[in-house]
């Protein structure tokens, strides 16, 4: 039997980010809410776990939960806007906060991400490149968003997040 090499395509078409550290960063702007939630790292190579609260299973077995937020990302594939979930921690989300502090509309400003190192060691940068026009911006608009809610979330997010 010969099994010949098999050709590996690109991974476009999820609904969930991947950053790849080393990767070319990625361009996008923010859309809607986010989604606050408390996530489990269960070890190189584990999916983390949302923590579910009171009587959570992994609060007893690997420590407190991690803060973290989910939101829609909306970025160009093939010519065309698509939204991803972008998953990012505590670090990412103040640096989003800074940038909306200091005055800038996230829903209209490209924001370009890459990611550095692996595991409990990553560092995701964020960097503000410019506004849309509003021929882009009604374009952006036209894109349905993605739920950021898990089903195991047993309290409802900060509603005063302003973005």
């Amino acid at each position: 039997m010969n099994l010949p090499e098999m050709k590996k395509r690109e991974t476009t078409g999820g609904k969930v980010l991947k950053l790849v550290s080393k990767a070319p960063p990625v361009k996008g702007v923010i859309q809607g809410d986010p989604y606050l939630f408390e996530s489990h790292y269960l070890g190189q190579g584990q999916r983390s776990q949302e923590c579910t609260g009171e009587g959570c299973l992994n609060c007893g077995k690997v420590g407190r939960p991690s803060e973290k937020f989910r939101v829609n990302f909306l970025m160009t594939e093939n010519g065309v806007y698509v939204s991803k979930i972008f998953e990012g921690n505590y670090k990412s989300y103040n640096d989003l906060r800074a940038m909306l502090d200091a005055g800038l509309d996230l829903s209209a400003t490209v924001l370009q991400l890459s990611k550095s190192g692996e595991g409990k060691q990553t560092v995701v940068s964020i960097i503000p490149l410019g506004q849309l026009n509003e021929k882009q911006l009604a374009q952006i608009r036209q894109v349905s968003l993605h739920p950021l809610n898990s089903t195991t979330r047993t309290t409802t997010p900060d509603d005063s997040v302003p973005f």
